[in-house]
């Protein structure tokens, strides 16, 4: 199976629903799900693409991990959490943007993302800081650059989650 549309009753994508579809190309998942569990999609490393509808909450620890030809998803705007390894490996990734509605990113999310060169961070400090975890952005692309809200470069510079990516922190532009 190369393509999906899952129903739209669907809620949720539990864990290990789609672990290693090596074939699986694109997903579009339906508006109402709000949750993907942890290695939902696991190794499933043809998938190239995957529409994440607004409803989406939370993404689960691993829940793309080694997707590695994985280049084109967007976090929606209601999610609030990214799982710890939730996009390590996926090594397509070039750019990814974190809505203002994330508060926290976990251990590993972006490990290995060997081309990931840039990441938006669109919470500024007024909103609250995203608490990030260990090793969030390691093993990127050596010119990666995470952009920030102009107000916040400092702070999130000098934060203990951030700290070891304060050289990659720069103010994005409005």
């Amino acid at each position: 199976v190369e393509n999906i549309n899952l129903p739209n009753s669907i809620k949720t994508i539990g864990a290990w629903s789609f672990e290693s579809c090596t074939k699986l190309k694109s997903l579009v998942i339906p508006d109402g799900v709000e949750s993907i569990g942890g290695s939902a999609f696991r190794s499933s490393s043809s998938l190239v693409k995957i529409h994440v509808p607004k409803s989406v909450t939370n993404i689960g620890l691993y829940a793309f991990r080694s997707c590695s030809s994985l280049k084109d998803i967007i976090i929606p705007a209601n999610a609030t959490s990214i799982g710890a390894n939730a996009f390590s490996g996926c090594e397509s990734l070039t750019d990814i943007v974190i809505p203002n509605t994330i508060t926290s990113i976990g251990n590993e999310a972006f490990l290995d993302c060997k081309n990931l060169k840039s990441v938006i961070i669109s919470r500024s400090v007024r909103e609250g800081v995203i608490t990030g975890g260990s090793y969030m952005f390691s093993n990127c692309h050596p010119d990666l650059k995470i952009y920030v809200p102009s107000d916040s470069v400092k702070t999130y510079q000098a934060m203990d989650d951030w700290e070891a990516y304060a050289s990659f922190i720069l103010p994005k532009e409005k």
